[in-house]
């Protein structure tokens, strides 16, 4: 089985495309694909287990909900935009 190919997101051009610095922003390889079929085999996909997966889906999006802080309650959703400067945690 062939090793699958990392897929790289560039960062130096922002959203208006603006360069940004390249020292700081440059491409990150991802390996998305291995990535998430390692988190559905250890969530319940494995074993055709749709609801365990499911409901780890829905905590690993409230948790990240949380931590950038787009939390809304009871109230209203507004949509915040997600830049790159807004984000300081790795996760």
């Amino acid at each position: 089985m062939a090793e699958p190919e990392s897929m790289e997101v560039d960062l130096t051009t922002g959203a208006e495309g603006v360069e940004a610095a390249p020292a700081l922003l440059g491409p990150l390889p991802l390996n998305l694909l291995s990535t998430i079929k390692a988190a559905q085999a250890q969530n319940g996909l494995r074993h055709g287990d749709y609801m365990r997966y499911r409901k780890h889906c829905a905590s690993r999006l409230q948790s990240l909900y949380k931590l950038l802080k787009m939390q809304h309650g009871r109230t209203k959703y507004q949509k915040r935009k997600l830049d790159v400067h807004n984000i300081t945690d790795v996760k």
